[in-house]
């Protein structure tokens, strides 16, 4: 067996990942919204920095967790699309979903590592979480398949989420994480207030 999988391996693998695609549409429509604050907001301190996440990350996070919904609720249907057996690895799409969907909400911390003039360390953090999923990917196909794709992309979103926190600190001054949490808290803050 090829280190990568048998072809009908690899056709199940691209039709999940075809699938959680979808998250790059919801992401890109957010961040090319917010992404045009940041460097202002950046020159303003940390309360405005802030207040800007919080909008995209409010953002993000409805639309990744209304796409995780329509995903898990229908997504035998949706790989039944790509023909038979394919709702066979329905626990793998809802593992890259979940990979997906944590991805999404803090997708925003690469995007102020960068547009706050720290480039390169925010190219380290993403190549250092490549690396790790090349690494997983390699010991992980050959012992679990496509369901070892999908725990190897969701650790190494949670490895790039960690090093991204950890430069955001060095780098801005506080945790992404810390940030994006408030701002989801918000939310129900919001909701909670009479009207």
């Amino acid at each position: 067996m090829d280190i990568f999988g048998t072809e009908n391996q690899i056709g199940y693998f691209a039709a999940c990942f075809t699938i959680v695609q979808v998250f790059l549409v919801g992401q890109s429509s957010v961040a090319g919204n917010i992404q045009s604050h940041m460097s202002t907001a950046h020159e303003n301190g940390v309360a405005e920095m802030s207040k800007v996440n919080g909008q995209g990350v409010r953002q993000l996070f409805v639309i990744s967790f209304l796409l995780s919904s329509i995903i898990v609720i229908f997504g035998e249907q949706l790989l039944s699309a790509f023909g038979k057996g394919y709702s066979d690895y329905y626990l793998a799409l809802v593992i890259m979903v979940l990979a997906y969907f944590v991805q999404s909400v803090f997708f925003l911390q690469q995007a102020w590592l960068r547009h706050s003039g720290f480039s390169k360390p925010a190219l380290y953090g993403a190549l250092s979480a490549v690396l790790v999923n090349i690494i997983l990917l390699f010991i992980a196909i050959p012992l679990y398949e496509v369901m070892g794709v999908a725990i190897s992309i969701l650790i190494s979103f949670l490895f790039m989420i960690l090093v991204n926190s950890i430069l955001m600190k060095k780098y801005l001054g506080f945790y992404g994480w810390a940030l994006h949490l408030r701002d989801i808290r918000l939310i129900r803050r919001v909701k909670n207030q009479p009207q």
